[in-house]
């Protein structure tokens, strides 16, 4: 089961699929301490950019949190290739933080264009993503923790 899946059908509010999808994540081969480090650093910058007001958000506020998102994303790859995460669960939080790297990379483009301000539909877009990816990262560890290695 791909978290890619789980995170299309949370953008397209089909929860109960979500959920059940949730459920069926292989976490055979990670371990909790290593996966705890990985998701208080996601929880972190995902609980940032929902706080975020849309018309006041700054370049600055964006690229900060962008810098966070990056040093998640290669912490994942750490400890994939440590072997204290399971090669699903890593490709497939690296795959959904990446998208949410591009859609902000996108805000700030448009902000770096000579635009004022930032699109308010694109910051929607981006905290709406950053609420799916808040309810997989939560979802994994509450529905699988049974199944996690105590490493």
């Amino acid at each position: 089961m791909s978290l890619v899946n789980v995170f299309k059908s949370i953008q397209q509010n089909n929860y109960s699929n979500a959920l059940n999808q949730l459920r069926r994540i292989r976490v055979q081969g990670t371990s909790i301490s290593a996966y705890r480090k990985i998701h208080s650093l996601i929880t972190s910058s995902l609980e940032k950019l929902v706080a975020i007001n849309p018309s006041n958000v700054t370049a600055d506020i964006l690229t900060n949190i962008l810098s966070e998102l990056t040093s998640t994303a290669l912490l994942i790859e750490y400890q994939k290739e440590r072997r204290l995460i399971s090669n699903d669960i890593a490709d497939g939080l690296y795959r959904v933080i990446l998208d949410l790297i591009r859609e902000i990379e996108a805000c700030l483009t448009n902000l770096n264009r000579g635009t004022s301000s930032i699109d308010r539909d694109r910051i929607n877009k981006v905290q709406s993503m950053a609420r799916a990816i808040k309810v997989i990262i939560d979802g994994i560890v509450a529905l699988n923790y049974r199944y996690f290695s105590r490493t």
